[in-house]
């Protein structure tokens, strides 16, 4: 019996240690992992709120330098077109009669004259911090189609979607390397921007008949600026391409990586 009893306990002892082992590594493991997992949490909240003041920091720059080149424009080019156009009329004076290439001459001076104006109330007018996606690629195409060099039609459905004005102006910024890509090396006719909500996404998605190229090779910086802004707001980056048949790129911002609460924007933006 007592050999029995000795033989139990020489079993016993070695099991509750080996049990209670078991447990304190189990504590440990369980320990670690919840540390582990609120270190992961508080890199991604840090990177979050790194990204946000990126963003933040590049929408009061590219705000000081409309401002700054407002001041240029009105203070130094506004004020030597103004003295040209003095000079002319003295010039005109001096010949005592009219002259047909200095009256074309002073017409476009005033015309030039009076576009500086425009821009510059419109640089000082302009707020990034509420920008309007839809507005702004609209405003570009019209500026672009007029020129009757192509002809690039926008469909909104946004659907009265509000953006924060950092990612707006990120969106804004690869809508505008895109419509310079078209225009400067695509060769295409046509083009095609869409602007779409699915929901859980925004959509930008560009498209043009153009010469192609092969986006694996040399792609460019315009491109790797596309990319390189897609990685800063969590959006995805697709490109397509194929020699003479035209360029695809879309880009798909997820929404629930929306920092701000998205708020009606109190108007529908209808298709074009």
């Amino acid at each position: 019996m007592q050999e029995g009893a000795l033989l139990d306990d020489g079993f016993v002892i070695p099991l509750m240690a080996g049990t209670i082992l078991f447990i304190v590594l189990s504590v440990f493991i369980i320990f670690f992992v919840i540390l582990y997992s609120r270190a992961q949490l508080k890199f991604r909240l840090e990177r979050q709120q790194f990204q946000q003041a990126l963003l933040e920091s590049e929408i009061e720059i590219r705000k000081e330098t409309l401002h700054s080149v407002a001041r240029d424009l009105h203070d130094n080019l506004g004020q030597i077109a103004s003295l040209i156009k003095i000079n002319m009329n003295l010039l005109q004076a001096e010949i005592q009669g009219e002259n047909q290439y200095l009256e074309e001459s002073k017409t476009l001076l005033s015309r030039l004259i009076q576009d500086m104006r425009q821009l510059t109330n419109e640089l000082y007018a302009q707020d990034l911090s509420k920008i309007d996606l839809s507005d702004m690629i609209r405003k570009d195409l019209d500026r672009v189609n007029t020129t009757g060099v192509i002809q690039i039609a926008f469909h909104d459905e946004t659907q009265n979607l509000s953006l924060s004005p950092e990612i707006a102006l990120f969106l804004y910024r690869m809508s505008q390397e895109m419509i310079h890509n078209i225009l400067k090396h695509s060769e295409a006719v046509s083009a095609k921007i869409n602007l779409y909500n699915t929901g859980q996404s925004l959509v930008l998605k560009v498209q043009d008949d153009g010469r192609g190229f092969n986006p694996n090779q040399n792609p460019g910086n315009g491109l790797n600026t596309i990319r390189d802004r897609c990685k800063i707001i969590g959006a995805k980056c697709d490109i397509q391409s194929l020699k003479n048949k035209g360029t695809f790129i879309e880009v798909i911002y997820p929404l629930q990586n929306h920092v701000h609460p998205l708020k009606p924007s109190g108007k529908n933006s209808p298709g074009r």
